[in-house]
Order: structure tokens, then sequence, then C-alpha cells
């Protein structure tokens, strides 16, 4: 007969021979295979920050520095503040260690109801608060920027892009407590991956805003809010 006495060192029982003899090919295994996640993921985090850095470049070299780009920075203020609401660092700080216990104790079925009940909760919130700020940007943008109040063109603009980029904290949000499900399976280089993502598609709204926007309300930097 024999048993594992553990998961990670198997151990055999027969007759009443006990030998606990580690498997040594399968530490080397795991070791191998956690160094190779962590370089994996570091290189895409890495790769992150690379575009990241080639998405303001790209902007300040498509659009310059002046009224417009200070509006789509401005513009990220409002709905940045509905994602911290929606998908801040407590409720998935919260909900990591609760999913990952579950798991540990092996009631996935604990976990599953965890992680729908939590996503249904957070669509429920963002869709109430993201359609009021779409019919209340106007007036929210002269609280958090009473500056703009005697520049109208750039107010307007300001607004225009707040109104494209809310939708999107939808799908960050949920997309946030995805990666936190994914992270407690062991799966790091999601998130990262979808940071790559992000960058790709605003440097390329941008540069087809500048290419056939050029008679939009910002010259076409509307192209890298909706990107």
């Amino acid at each position: 007969m024999k048993v594992r006495c553990n998961t990670i060192l198997p151990c055999s029982v027969e007759d009443d021979d006990f030998r606990c003899k580690p498997n040594i090919s399968l530490k080397r295994n795991e070791k191998t295979g956690v160094v190779r996640a962590a370089i994996i993921t570091s290189s895409l985090v890495g790769l992150s920050r690379i575009t990241g850095v080639i998405r303001d470049i790209g902007r300040t070299t498509l659009f310059g520095r002046d009224w417009r780009t200070d509006a789509y920075v401005s513009a990220f203020s409002l709905p940045d503040l509905v994602y911290l609401l929606a998908s801040g660092g407590a409720l998935l700080s919260g909900f990591i260690p609760v999913f990952s216990s579950y798991l540990a104790r092996g009631e996935d079925e604990k976990a599953i109801k965890t992680f729908n009940v939590l996503m249904t909760y957070i669509a429920m919130f963002l869709t109430i608060v993201i359609i009021a700020c779409e019919f209340l940007a106007p007036t929210i943008v002269v609280l958090l920027f009473p500056g703009m109040v005697s520049d109208e063109k750039k107010l307007t603009l300001t607004i225009t892009l707040v109104r494209i980029l809310l939708p999107a904290q939808f799908f960050f949000a949920l997309g946030a407590l995805f990666s936190g499900a994914l992270m407690s399976l062991g799966c790091f280089a999601e998130p990262p991956i979808q940071s790559i993502l992000y960058n790709i598609g605003i440097l390329l709204g941008g540069i087809i805003g500048a290419s056939v926007g050029s008679n939009w309300r910002g010259g076409g930097v509307e192209g890298m809010a909706i990107g």
C-alpha cells in the first residue's frame, strides 16, 4: 500500500517499511517553474512600463503640450475616482485573501459564489454611478477644476473626454476583479498583458485621431480617450 503524507514531498508505506523521501525532481521542477514565472511576469511588467512611456511620448509628439493635452490629462480625474470607489485597493485586498482561503481549503463553490456576488455588486454600483456621472459631468468637472470656467474651450473638451472615458471604468473594475482571481490561482501574467494592450490601444487611438480628427473639437485627442 502506498500513501502520500505530503503533496510536495511524497512518501510511501509498504507493509511495515516506512519510507519518506523527498521527490527531488518534483522540487526542482517547482523551483524552476517559480523562477520561470517570476522572469516572465517581471518581463511583462517591464514591457508594460515601456509601452506606458511610449504612450506618453506619443501623446506629446502627436498633440504637443497645450490646452488639448491638459484637458485630456484632467479628464481622467473623475473616471479614476469612479474606478477607485468601485474596485479600489481596499476592496480587492479584502477579496483576494478570502478567495484564496476558499481555494486553499478546496471550497471551490464558495470561492466562485464570492466572486459572482462581488462581481454583481460592482457591476450594479458602476452602472448607476457611471450613468449619474454622465449627466452630472459638467457640474463635477467645474467642481474639480474651477479654474477651467474661464476657458470655455478647454472646459468643453474636458467634459467630452470625461464622458468618453467613464464607460471604460465598468470594464476596468471588472477586469481588476478577474485579475485578483487569476492571481489567487497563480496566474500572474494576465494583469501586465492587460496594461500593455491598454497602452497600445491608447497610442493607436491617438494616431488615428491625429490623422482623421482634425475637425474634431480637440483636434483628434479624443482618439486617445476612445483608444
